[in-house]
């Protein structure tokens, strides 16, 4: 069986037994001839720079994109709880952060959610939505999003892409 990779179009998952065996486990009805897919990302965890880096492609949407500031790294040393502070609620179990770092999970050309919640990204890896559900996830978390938080992972975004060497521009002139 040739598994292929394709975030987007997830039909399968893999699950390991109590034994340490692997199977490949069905999430729709696949066709005798339809391609059987599933992803390298591993539920959340896994950004897109670390599949990059690890496989050497970028892969289709949704892509979650993380790093870090000096500012969130001191944030992080004076308060482990920094995080669930980005969300205008105190509910720590339906707003958990799905990670201590800027994240950006970018989910098609023209949506998007920022600080995305554990609840927001566990779908990755296992299972797929259509773009309406995405919408409709987004807008109910980004209304629980502090305005300091986004202004905070925009001010880092910037920051970090003017230290890069050319623009976006610039890059598709050179990039055929």
């Amino acid at each position: 069986v040739l598994l292929n990779h394709h975030n987007g179009r997830i039909n399968t998952k893999l699950v390991v037994d109590e034994e340490g065996g692997l199977s490949v486990i069905a999430l729709t009805d696949i066709s005798a001839k339809e391609p059987i897919y599933l992803t390298y990302t591993r539920a959340g965890s896994e950004s897109t720079i670390d599949t990059f880096n690890t496989y050497g492609f970028v892969e289709d949407y949704p892509q979650l994109w993380r790093w870090d500031d000096e500012k969130l790294i001191k944030l992080s040393q004076e308060n482990e709880d920094h995080a669930y502070h980005r969300y205008g609620s105190d509910n720590h179990v339906a707003l958990e952060p799905n990670s201590h770092q800027y994240e950006v999970l970018v989910i098609s050309p023209t949506l998007a959610a920022l600080l995305p919640t554990k609840e927001v990204t566990q779908i990755l890896g296992n299972a797929q939505r259509s773009l309406e559900e995405w919408q409709q996830l987004s807008v109910a978390h980004h209304a629980n999003l502090r305005a300091s938080h986004a202004n905070a992972l925009h001010d880092s975004a910037m920051a970090l892409l003017n230290k890069l060497p050319t623009t976006i521009e610039e890059d598709e002139v050179l990039i055929p």
